[in-house]
């Protein structure tokens, strides 16, 4: 039914047109992008301007992806002057989201039990992605079938939850590691440093890849 009944909990998203895309005139670089109904995106619009009251006092002053104030011009801004930088993303970044890791992010913040409900029956009702097949610590054969992962691009509740997702990462990385200038959009991050070496900053010991793989699995 793609009427949400957003007072009573009842209601569930309809099918998103699913838009096969091919980024930056490049073949090999794939993704799947999905426009839900209108209905919907009314929904989740409304949803993310509750979500955004809880979670942007929590993310850092580095994330520049989907956010008032922020946004490509204001982060390029930010650059500063270095000599050396180093580009990074994440391999298919919203197909490999873990559902289950979310919905824990998002309990952790959230506390009204309605809005988690809606927001997990938008997340839930996400279109299939494409297949990511990855294993991690403690993982059997079977794990990466077990759990559901992707979100669909397009969902103004996906781009937010890309920023939920990976605000632990910000946090750790200027934490931890303490470099020149890290910026992040979406999935893609730059950190910037005045010596040839400034990726050495992101292996142990501040092993930003168990930053990743361990609670996000990504």
């Amino acid at each position: 039914m793609g009427y949400w009944k957003c007072r009573s909990g009842t209601g569930s998203p309809a099918q998103a047109e699913s838009l096969p895309h091919t980024q930056f005139g490049a073949p090999a670089v794939f993704a799947l992008f999905h426009q839900p109904p209108f209905r919907d995106r009314v929904v989740h619009h409304a949803v993310t301007r509750v979500l955004e009251t809880v979670f942007e006092p929590r993310f850092t002053a580095s994330s520049f992806a989907s956010r008032r104030g922020f946004g490509q011009h204001k982060g390029r801004a930010a650059c500063g002057r270095y000599r050396y930088v180093l580009k990074c993303d994440i391999f298919r970044y919203f197909p490999s989201m873990d559902h289950r890791i979310l919905k824990e992010l998002l309990e952790r913040a959230i506390k009204c039990r309605p809005t988690l409900d809606l927001v997990s029956a938008i997340i839930d009702g996400s279109n299939a992605q494409e297949e990511v097949s990855a294993f991690f610590p403690a993982d059997t054969l079977f794990t990466p079938l077990e759990r559901r992962k992707g979100l669909p691009i397009g969902n103004q509740t996906s781009q937010f939850s890309a920023n939920v997702y990976l605000n632990g990462l910000d946090h750790f990385v200027l934490r931890e590691l303490r470099l020149a200038l890290y910026l992040r959009y979406v999935d893609d991050f730059v950190v910037f440093g005045a010596a040839d070496d400034v990726g050495r900053t992101l292996a142990p010991p501040g092993d930003l890849s168990s930053a990743l793989a361990g609670p996000l699995e990504m």
